[in-house]
This record gives structure tokens, C-alpha cells and sequence, in this order.
């Protein structure tokens, strides 16, 4: 008995020192390596329903049809499908190297793909739970019909014709019925298309569309509302994963398959990604531009800055208020500052922009600060000309000055000086410009100038 009391006493006392749950018989979930892993293969091309695999194999999805397909879509599901089937070079996600395609049989192939299923960390709302006694569990991967996952996501139709199981043929039509009543895919109203295809920078589709009657200032619907019969069905066709609908989460492939672009425009996207010839076509087609300019500033992974600028003087030149959309999203922020995007700052404030959000005594001296660790004599320059405070401490207790000095930047250190940094003030270390200069060995230069400047 006394041995019981003790064990449940250091338990309590396990359990009152973590900032945390006390849980027995914790389950914890440990994903399996698909065991038909070696007979996995990806897709190396694509085209039409035509795969080849990266073994030189040719596999036909007999029960997709792309006829009625714009060449748009049939590049979107080709990517689909490679996306969804490609095992990284350090195997899939976690290291179990279960992603990929399986062919069943030889004739009227089968392809499956394997989804690995996520340990969900014990977690709930920042505390860790003590698990006692946990029973471990192993998930195994779940094998989706490709065919049937395709056309659920709408990619793909149905080809009633194709040599398939009636029972699959079957699934098939359920699977397309779910995406024509979600309106996904090719089956999303003109709008949402436009927007994929604005997205993607395909100029032809948006023509296409456009031609066809689709709305240049379409706005796009939010992508995560999921009726209860949609998600019932979903359920049917990816599982849950432990109590998470697998559809749902952050790694489904179901999500892979699907772009949300609630709320905005598909001139906003063109901008935000660099589309110039995209922007062009929009704008002759009546989109609105105002709206955009914000997206224009904050350019997509590849969209260099060259091309926004350019975005943004197109935009601007068709109409765009720059103080009504500056009011609105405040367009110059402090993290374009320092970025040193001085270019965009400049043109959006010669029409009207303000910097709102900027405090010269507040903001200057860690910009200031981060301009001079790096050496970067414009970037100072021209946070000095907006009214930067050269003399003031930063939030770490140091003056710009002094970092310039300790790394010799010359340059920068005389603009500093001459908006009225003080050479002789010590920071809150104590230390003076002059003694971090002293700090480097071959500092002359920056010695001589603080001393031409009364430095003592």
C-alpha cells in the first residue's frame, strides 16, 4: 500500500511541475512504411491520360476523358498528377518513402497512390500532455484510387467508355458528381477558372475565358467552406486521420489539388505574381486597378522587383487612386522601408502615398542601425531624406554611428554625422564611436574621420 501511495505521490509530482494534461493510456500513432514501397513508381511525363513512368513504362487512365479540356486544364492536371506522385530523393514526408504510384496488374492497370498518413504531435494548445501507458499504434498509408481522386478534385472528367470495372466505373461518377456539386476544378464557375488561370500566368485561358464572358472583376469566393454532404463525401473517399479529416489538413493531397483566391481579383494576382502581359490584358478588358496596387507591392516568389515596378506604373497609368488604395491597405509600410524599396516608395508618394506608419524618432534609429551594419550608404541616405533621427538609441541601447564605426563604414558613418550624430555620446555599454572604431586593426580611416570630427 505504502509503495502504491508513493508511486501516485511522484506521479502528482510529475504531473504539478509540467504545464500541462495528465493523460493515461495516451494513444500514440506511429506512421508505417508502405510495405509495397520498392513497387512504387512517379510519373516522369504526362500526357493527356497517358503516363510515363520514370521506369520508361506507359500506363493509360482509362477512366479519365481531357477532351473537352482547355489546354490550361490539361496542364494543370498533368501537374497534378506529378506533384502528387513524386517521391522526394529522402523519401516522402517524415522519411517514410511511401508517395508515389502503384500500377496493380498488367492488364487494365489499376493506379493507386499511397498517402501517408500524419503522427499528430500530442499538443493541445501549447501544452504537452504527460502520456502514461501509451499504446502505440501503427497507421498504415492510405491507398487512393488516382483516377477517382482526380476526378473528385475536379481535373478530369469521366470517360464512360474507358475499359474500367463497372464497379469503379461507378466510384468514377460519384467522384465527379462531388466536384460538379462543390464546383471545383473544371467544373468552378468562369470566374474561379479565371482567377486559376490569371494565377498561373496563362495569358491564352484568360483570353479564353474572358472572350467567353467571364467577368474581369470577378472576386473570388472563399475556397474553405465545405458543405456538410461535400465533406461526408470526402470522408467516404479520403478518410480521417486520427479524428482530422484527411482532406482537410495541411498535407492532404486532396488540398495539393485545390488554390484558394478568396477575395480578390484576378488583376491582383497577375500583379502579385509579375505577370506583365497578363496585367496589360486585364486592364484593356476593364479590370479595375485601384485594388491591385497593394498586391503589386508585394511580389510572388519569382516575381522580381523589377517587374512590380513595372506592374505598378502600368496600374497606375490606367487610373489607380494611389491615396484611396494608400488609405485603404496602407501601401508604404515600415517593412518596405527595409526592404530599401525606395524606387516604389518614391513613385507612390509623388502620387499622393504617406508614410503613415513611419516615426522618425521611434522608427530612424533601428533602421538607421540595420543600414549601417550592412554598409548600406543609400538605404541610410535616404532614411535620413524621410526624417530619420541619426541620433537617437535603438531598441538595443546602441547608435547607428557606433555600428558603422566598429565595421568601417566610412560612407555611411560621414552621413551620419553630417544629419548630426554626435561622435563623443557613449551608448548604454559605455562605449564611444571612437572606441568601437579602435575595436579593428585596420580602422584608420574611420578613426581619422570621428577625430576630424572632435571625437576625443
Amino acid at each position: 500500500m505504502a509503495h502504491r501511495l508513493a508511486w501516485c505521490a511522484c506521479l502528482a509530482l510529475v504531473a504539478a511541475s509540467q504545464a500541462g494534461c495528465f493523460v493515461f493510456f495516451q494513444k500514440e500513432y506511429e506512421a508505417q512504411v508502405d510495405p509495397r514501397t520498392p513497387a512504387f513508381r512517379y510519373a516522369a511525363k504526362v500526357d493527356g491520360t497517358t503516363l510515363t513512368l520514370h521506369n520508361a513504362r506507359s500506363v493509360r487512365l482509362a477512366g479519365l476523358s481531357v477532351d473537352a479540356l482547355s489546354e490550361f486544364q490539361r496542364t494543370r492536371l498533368a501537374r497534378a498528377i506529378i506533384d502528387l506522385a513524386k517521391i522526394p530523393e529522402r523519401g516522402a514526408w517524415l522519411e517514410h518513402p511511401h508517395v508515389g504510384l502503384l500500377v496493380e496488374r498488367d492488364v487494365d492497370p489499376h493506379v493507386l497512390v499511397s498517402l501517408p498518413y500524419q503522427p499528430m504531435p500530442h499538443m493541445m494548445r501549447g501544452f504537452r500532455p504527460i502520456n502514461v501507458f501509451p499504446i502505440r499504434v501503427k497507421v498504415p498509408p492510405h491507398r487512393v484510387d488516382l483516377q477517382e481522386l482526380l476526378l473528385a478534385a475536379g481535373l478530369a472528367k469521366v470517360n464512360p467508355a474507358g475499359a474500367v470495372e463497372p464497379s469503379r466505373l461507378e466510384r468514377y461518377r460519384k467522384a465527379e458528381a462531388l466536384a460538379r456539386s462543390a464546383k471545383w476544378g473544371i467544373w468552378a464557375p468562369a470566374g474561379e477558372r479565371l482567377l486559376e488561370a490569371a494565377a498561373g500566368g496563362d495569358v491564352a485561358e484568360v483570353r479564353r475565358l474572358l472572350d467567353a464572358g467571364a467577368d474581369a472583376n470577378y472576386v473570388g469566393m472563399e475556397g474553405s467552406q465545405v458543405s456538410t454532404d461535400t465533406a461526408e463525401a470526402l470522408e467516404e473517399l479520403l478518410p480521417s486521420m486520427h479524428g482530422r479529416p484527411y482532406w482537410s489538413s495541411g498535407i492532404s493531397m486532396f488540398g495539393r489539388l485545390h488554390y484558394a483566391h478568396g477575395h480578390r481579383t484576378a488583376l491582383m494576382l497577375a500583379a502579385q505574381r509579375g505577370h506583365v502581359e497578363m496585367v496589360e490584358l486585364l486592364l484593356a478588358r476593364g479590370a479595375q486597378p485601384t485594388a491591385a496596387l497593394r498586391w503589386s507591392l508585394r511580389p510572388w516568389t519569382g516575381a522580381d522587383e523589377e517587374r512590380s515596378i513595372v506592374i505598378l506604373r502600368k496600374l497606375i497609368a490606367a487610373g489607380a487612386d494611389v491615396p484611396k488604395a494608400d488609405a485603404e491597405a496602407r501601401l508604404i509600410t515600415i517593412g518596405m522601408i527595409r526592404q530599401g524599396r525606395w524606387e516604389v516608395i518614391n513613385i507612390l508618394r509623388e502620387r499622393g502615398a504617406e508614410l503613415t506608419e513611419f516615426n522618425p524618432d521611434r522608427h530612424g534609429p533601428w533602421l538607421l542601425w540595420e543600414a549601417a551594419a550592412g554598409g548600406e550608404a543609400e538605404q541610410v541616405r535616404e532614411l535620413l531624406a524621410i526624417g530619420a533621427d541619426a541620433k537617437g538609441l535603438t531598441d538595443m541601447g546602441r547608435y547607428p554611428l557606433a555600428i558603422a564605426a566598429e565595421r568601417g563604414f566610412v560612407t555611411v558613418a560621414e552621413l551620419l554625422l553630417d544629419a548630426g550624430a554626435d561622435s563623443n555620446l557613449a551608448d548604454t555599454d559605455r562605449r564611444t564611436p571612437l572606441q568601437y572604431a579602435k575595436r579593428r586593426a585596420d580602422n584608420e580611416a574611420m578613426i581619422k574621420l570621428l577625430r576630424s570630427r572632435g571625437a576625443r
